[in-house]
Parts: C-alpha cells; structure tokens; sequence
C-alpha cells in the first residue's frame, strides 16, 4: 500500500560567515576587506496561506554574498582618495520538492498530472517539472486551495558589481568632497506564474468529484528573463565652517538610472498612442530592438508583426536628475547646550525593479489560455483539448482572413434575448468538452474562435521619469543639563513622479455621453450580423442613436423609479436585463480589465511630522550602578495615491484577486479619489528603551559585576485600510437588476476595476461606519453604514478606516563575565511580548469575502517567547 504523508514539518536553517581583513600597505595607504556569506534554505509544507492540502511542499533555496574592499591613500593631511569595490550576488528560488513529479516511475505516473490525463499546451515549450506539476486547485467561495501555488518554480539571480572613488580636500574653513559611482546589475529571472495547470472558481465539492471546473488556466511560451542595466552617479559636495557657531553643508549629486535591457530582447511592450484603431490593437505590441528568434514559430511569427521599438529597453532615458542639498548646523549661545539643525533636498529613486517586475510575462513571448466554456462545466481531463500551443500568436487577435478565420471580435448569439461575447481568431468550432460552439446566426454554422481570454498584458510607459523625493527638516537640541538632551524636529517628505499601475484599457458607461462611438458601434455591428433580432437599427447620425432600444438600451429594474436608466439602460443588452460585458466595452478590443496595467510616474505623495525625543544618562558607576533611557514620540500625516510597489501579479493565495500593489484603485479617470492616507501612516508612535546596569557595590567579584537590564516599549496607532471587492463584476447574462443592488457585486462590478469600493449609505457617515460591535474582532466596522454604488465607483474613499493599535513589551536580562583579559562570556536572557498582549491584525476588508468580511482573524506579532543565549568573546 502507497502511504504519502501529506503534512511535514516546516524548518528553517542559516548559516553566515563573515570575515575582514585590515592592511596598512604604507604610512599613507590603508587596505581593508569584507567578506558576508548567508544560506538560509527553507522547507514549507504549507505552500501558501489558502493551501491546506498538498503531497507536494515548497523548498526554499535561498543565498546570498557580498564583498567589499577598500583604500585609502592619505595623499597629504588635507587631500584624501578612497577606492571601494563592491560585489553583490543574491539567489532565491523555489521548487516543489517531492519524489512524486519527477521520478519516472509508477508512482510518478499515478500522481502527476498526466494522471489526470490532460494536456498542457505549456509542455510544448517547457518539459520540465513546471508544466506537469500536479494541477492547483482553487476554490471560489472558502479561503482553501489544494496543490502547489502557481509560481512553485521561480529563480531568482542577481549580480551587481560597483566601483566607487570619493577624493577629500580640506582648503582653509571648507572640506569639499568629490567622488563618482558605477554600478553595473545582472538580473536572471524565470516565472513560470501559471505554466502548471490552474483549476479554478471550484463551485462546491460535487463538481470536484464530477471532475469538472468552472475555470481552467495555464501560460505557455518563455518566461527565462537576463536584464542587464547599469547606474552613474557623480557628486561635489561641501562643509563650509562660515564662523565658529555656524555650519552651512551643500552639494549637488547626478543620478542615471539605466533602462534594463534584455540579452535577446525577450519582452514586450505597449504603445497606445501606435493604435489607429482600437478594434485591432496588434499595431500597439512593441519588442525590443535586439529581439531575437526564439526557435518556436508560434513567438517568432508573433515577434515579425510587433513593432520593433527604437532602443533595448522600449522606454526613454531619464537624464536630467539632478539632485541638489543643503543644511546648516547653528549654535547660537557660547554654551554650546542649544543648536538649530535644518536641511533641504533632492533625492531619486531607481525605477529598474518595477520595471523588471512588470514585463515579465508579456506577449509575444508568453501567452495565457482560459478556457471557461462550456459553462462550469469544463473537464480536468479535456481541458485544454482544443488549444493549438503551435497556432502563432498574433492570429488570437487578426485570424486568418485567407481562410475565412476572424480575428478578435464581438458577437452576439442568436434571439432577440441573445447575449454578446468576444470570441478570439484561433478558429477552433469546439468546446472544452468536444461539443460544438454555439451557433453564429450570420453563418448558420458554430462561431469560430474560443470565449476570449484577452490579454494580462503589462505595459511601461515610454516616457517613464525617474521618481523623486523632496525633504526638508528644522529642529532644535538642548541639553537640559549634563547627560539629558531633549529635541524636536519638524520633518516633512514630498514625492512627485512616484510610480503608479493604471488600469490600462478603460471601460466605459454606455449611459455617459463621453463614451466614444466605436464601442457602441461594436454592438451594432454584432446585433446586425445576428439578423437585427429586435428590428433594423434606428436612423440615426451616431452608433448610440441608432443601436438604442434594438442592439442596448433595454429596462434595468435595479434602479429607483424616476431614474432614467429604469425605462432604459444602456448597459443592459436584451429584455432579459442581461448586461452588456465589460471587456466588450473596454476602449482597446483585446486587452484583459483589469489585469492589462500601465506603469507611470504619476503618483505622489506628501508627509509631515512632529518627532519629539529625549535621552538621558543617570548615574553611571560601577559601584552604584546607572541608568538611561531614550524615549521618541512622533505625530505624523503621510498622504499619497498609492503605497505599495506597483505592476506586480496578483499573491499566489488568490489568484483572482490583484493585491493592494497591483493597479491603482477605483476609477482610472479620477485618479484624486485615491488620494488618502498611506497604508502605512501611523498617526501616533512611542517608543522607548531603558537600560539599567545593577550596582555592585563595591564588590570586585566576577559574578557580582555585569549585570544589566533593558527593556523596549512600543506603541503605535492602527494602520489605515479600504474597503473593496476585489475585481467585482456583475454578470453579462440573465441578471434583472440583481446584481446591481448586490453590494459585493455592485461596487464597482459594471467597469470590474482591481479594487470596486462600495457607497455609504444613505444618511450614513463616516462616523458610521468606524462604529464597532460588542466584539470588535467579530464586527470591527458597521457593514450597515455601506449600500451599493448599483455598479458604479463608489463614494467611500481609500483607507478611510483605521486598524487596531498595537503595543509591544520586551525585556532582557544580560550577564557579562570576562574570564581573561581577551576572553569574555554574555549569558542573556530575552523575553518578547512580556505581558503576552494580543496585537491584531487588519479586519476582512475585501467584499468578495464574505465569510471574513469585518472580522479579525489573524494577529501579527508572536506571542510571548523566551530565548536564551550563550556568546563567547575572544
């Protein structure tokens, strides 16, 4: 009998070595080294935090070194030359480590996923582990999944190697320092995200044993990435002693933040402004000018009709970053107990890793398959039966015209209730089952081409600007008496050009006069070839007149009587109040919402604080002891449009839901209404350390002395967060208004953005909303106070709510013994959390959620925990 045990223990191992050398060469000429090397492998059985069941675990493989070295030449007591190389190599990767998917043996072929008897088109192209994994299974309603994540297989590697001269020249009262820096990055990527076989959207445990799913999903192509990119920065700087009391510090630095490039020129890019016609958007696909032949017609036929771009990087340079400084420093009273410090300045930031992290899996070079037909009802074994990993490309999108296969377009099935659909060029007439497509009413014959699965696609704007951060501070120190200082510092923080992920292809409201003709035109033209089933087309001067009330425009019972859009909705498709899809209504045909995104640099973002502290020394004396302590607190507002970094994929625990750094929330044309709080802003912060040395008392005896105590105390109001449904979308068929008024579906389900957040309702207010139940952790906000937007962008704004506050209390009790003069013993003992409190984590927020949504159920910090600790000194 075959016994598998499906959970093992999770352990972590690292091992560090550090070392430095130190060589004075001559007199005037000093050499030093450092040497850091880290391993640190992992073994996790729980491959992520929805994944409760799995034969296979994650392997973490994880390393990193660094080598400095240094000299310094002393040219003359007022000229001075310091050389730095440096050297940075880091490896990550991840792998499902289990026998099972690799041996080729009978147990490998029971329980991999040609088990299940269904091809993956990836295997084409990757006959590694990657693509017969056994398949993930998610489910849509619980927090549960089964198999390993979708990115089980990524590598990671990174080389970056920099030289670095700083000349110092001291002339009279100033000291000028000039240096230069070259950095130069290699970075080895491979994501296979979703080369194994994803089964998602599981309705209930009856389809799992039926051996069916509502959704399958898997990519195919090449996902190995070699960026190379490379960083100059030149400065001048000064301190400039004007007179004994008063510092002045200044200086400019240059900063050139190289695009990255890839050695064979594997990804893709995306213009909007090469499209003429947003029905046919292969005119915008952009490959680098150094994009080579892959080997695999179906990417090199698809390279050939992208558009080669001018540069490596398909991007601009930014090469005007030039950032200035200045500070003083100014003691005002011959004491010397009260000084003023201020300073202002310019600094950047480099955009290369966004930019890496958001290209990765773009077309041509990769290509993403969903196959959701027949509806909810597609098999395991046969679920990619029609899916031709040889078929090129481009012709999802153009066809093939000779053949009389159509691109990529909008069509409408048969009746006057008929629905529309986008349907791709790849020609196939069958279903994931094998039955036949539905029947087109132009033709008479089953439509061509699959239910579209459009295009994740990621792009970079090609005018990207380098991100940049003003800051400015004044405070003021004074020293109350010997060993007490206290201080307060005003500091303030702007930054302009921050990166941002936009929603990339908008969709409109048929109702908003703004919406552009074509897309109404897109429905007309589709309601025409299925026999204008409810009448010829109205005369009319523009595509809305003449499709209003035959191809849209029908009754929509979800909204109040005296509204308009009750008598005719120009969303709703057919009398059966089925509602037009979103994707059709997008302004480019072909792109997914919202997961084709748009990196810019059009965030920003603003920060003041109040940061007060004191420090003070008591007593200090080896007979009686001492103690001193350093308290801060800090009262500070950060406000932006965006926190987190931007363009990623969605978290390998939810596949289908982007996380808070994916795309900019809300509504892509009123960008302001995401202007709030960080997800970091921390309104209120103390912190404190204490240290107490305990007395002797003038004995002189080894176990006596050494002795000390300290302790950290920390408090800090909650984080901000949103309330959302995340990727909401309301039903293009059969939904009679319902899914308008439901507040999962209805916040923002008619545009389906990343993040749809809900209206308050009527009469509520914010005050409202934040009102918790009798338990907070089980009601932590009033859901009642919300209504929903009936489809739209709601009105609740971003990070109007605050999590709870959180304390922390650690102490530690050290013994120092020295057993020679060049030998020395620490015994410690650490206590963290001492009083054991309880610091939750953030509510559910996310209404499609609706098991946790306004409860607490996780907490962040351990509980209490002892360590204790032998050191040897020598």
């Amino acid at each position: 009998m075959l016994q598998e045990r499906i959970v093992q223990p999770a352990n972590f191992t690292q091992d560090q070595v550090n070392s430095r050398v130190d060589w004075q060469i001559a007199n005037n000429n000093r050499l030093s080294g450092v040497f850091f090397f880290a391993d640190f492998p992992g073994f996790d059985p729980f491959t992520s935090p929805t994944n409760l069941a799995s034969p296979a675990t994650i392997r973490r493989a994880d390393q990193n070194y660094s080598v400095a070295i240094s000299d310094v030449h002393t040219f003359s007591p007022t000229l001075i030359n310091e050389f730095r190389f440096g050297y940075f190599r880091l490896r990550n990767s991840r792998a499902l480590d289990t026998p099972l998917l690799v041996q080729p043996d009978e147990i490998a072929r029971t329980f991999n996923a040609s088990s299940l008897q269904a091809f993956n088109p990836s295997s084409i192209f990757d006959s590694g582990t990657n693509s017969f994994r056994l398949p993930r299974i998610v489910t849509r309603a619980s927090n549960f999944s089964i198999n390993g994540p979708n990115d089980a297989f990524n590598k990671r590697l990174q080389n970056t190697y920099s030289l670095f001269d700083t000349l110092t020249w001291v002339k009279g009262d100033q000291t000028f320092r000039f240096g230069a820096e070259f950095k130069r990055h290699f970075f080895d990527t491979d994501l296979p995200e979703e080369q194994g076989v994803e089964f998602e959207k599981l309705e209930n445990f009856t389809q799992f044993l039926a051996g069916r799913v509502t959704e399958a999903d898997t990519q195919y192509g090449f996902t190995q990435k070699n960026f190379r990119f490379f960083d100059v920065s030149l400065f001048a700087a000064a301190d400039w002693r004007l007179t004994n009391n008063f510092t002045l510090n200044y200086g400019v630095r240059y900063e050139y933040f190289g695009t990255p490039s890839e050695k064979r020129g594997r990804f893709g890019n995306f213009y909007p402004d090469l499209v003429t016609d947003p029905n046919n958007i292969i005119t915008g696909f952009v490959v680098p000018s150094n994009a080579k032949p892959t080997g695999f017609a179906a990417i090199d036929t698809s390279i050939d009709r992208s558009v080669r771009a001018n540069s490596r990087s398909t991007i601009n340079d930014d090469r005007n970053n030039f950032a200035p400084r200045i500070g003083f420093a100014w003691t005002p009273f011959d004491s010397g107990r009260f000084v003023v410090r201020g300073g202002y300045g310019f600094f950047y930031d480099r955009p290369s890793a966004a930019f890496i992290n958001t290209v990765f899996s773009n077309y041509p070079f990769l290509r993403e398959i969903e196959v959701t037909a027949p509806a909810g009802n597609v098999p395991f074994t046969t679920a990619f039966s029609q899916q031709d990993p040889n078929r090129p490309f481009f012709q999802f999108l153009t066809g093939i015209p000779a053949q009389g296969i159509p691109g990529l377009r909008v069509v409408r099935t048969a009746g006057a209730t008929g629905s529309y659909q986008i349907r791709d060029g790849t020609g196939v007439t069958r279903q994931a089952d094998g039955s036949l497509n539905p029947i087109d009413p132009a033709t008479g014959q089953p439509f061509f081409g699959n239910v579209a699965e459009t295009f994740e696609f990621r792009a970079v704007d090609r005018r990207l600007r380098t991100p940049y951060i003003q800051q400015w501070n004044l405070g003021v120190q004074y020293e109350l008496r010997k060993n007490w200082i206290v201080e307060a510092r005003y500091i303030g923080t702007k930054g302009t050009k921050l990166l941002q992920a936009l929603i990339l292809n908008t969709v409109f409201d048929m109702n908003d006069p703004s919406t552009p003709d074509l897309i109404y035109e897109r429905f007309n033209r589709a309601y025409v070839a299925a026999g204008s089933p409810n009448g010829p087309l109205n005369p009319g001067a523009t595509a809305r007149e003449r499709g209003m009330g035959r191809a849209f425009g029908f009754p929509n019972v979800a909204f109040p009587v005296g509204d308009p859009r009750r008598t005719m909705d120009l969303n709703v498709a057919n009398a059966a109040g089925s509602v037009l899809p979103f994707e059709a209504r997008g302004f480019y045909l072909g792109l997914n919402i919202p997961e084709a995104i748009l990196l810019t640099s059009s965030a920003s973002s603003i920060y003041h604080s109040l940061q007060l502290t004191t420090q003070q020394r008591l007593g200090f004396n080896e007979s009686y002891g001492g103690l001193s302590y350093f308290a801060a607190y800090t009262w500070s507002k950060s406000i932006d449009n965006m926190s987190a970094d931007p363009g990623s994929t969605a978290g390998n625990a939810r596949p289908d839901a982007p996380n808070v750094g994916f795309v900019a929330q809300g509504d892509p044309r009123n960008l302001r209404a995401n202007r709030g709080p960080s997800d970091f802003d921390r309104t209120h912060r103390f912190s404190a350390t204490v240290v107490y040395d305990f007395p002797t008392f003038g004995v002189n005896n080894r176990f006596v002395k050494g002795w000390a105590f300290s302790t950290f105390i920390q408090v800090q109001s909650g984080a901000p967060f949103s309330i959302f449904s995340s990727e909401p979308e309301i039903s293009s068929v059969g939904t009679n208004g319902a899914n308008f008024t439901s507040l999962r579906l209805g916040s923002g389900g008619l545009f389906r953005p990343g993040f749809g957040r809900p209206n308050l309702a009527p009469g509520a207010t914010i005050s409202d909303l934040r009102r918790r139940g009798p338990e907070p952790t089980e009601q932590f906000f009033n859901p009642a106070a919300l209504a929903s937007p009936l489809g739209g962008y709601g009105n609740l704004g971003r990070n109007v709510l605050r999590g709870p506050f959180q304390k922390r209390v650690d102490f530690s009790l050290a013994k120092n013994t020295s057993i020679t003069e060049r030998v020395g013993i620490e015994f410690r003992w650490d206590i963290f959390n001492v009083f054991n409190n309880v610091n939750f984590a953030l509510p559910g927020n996310d209404l499609q959620d609706s098991g946790d949504f306004g409860t607490i159920t996780n907490t962040v910090g351990g509980p209490r925990i002892m360590q204790f600790s032998l050191k040897v000194r020598f």
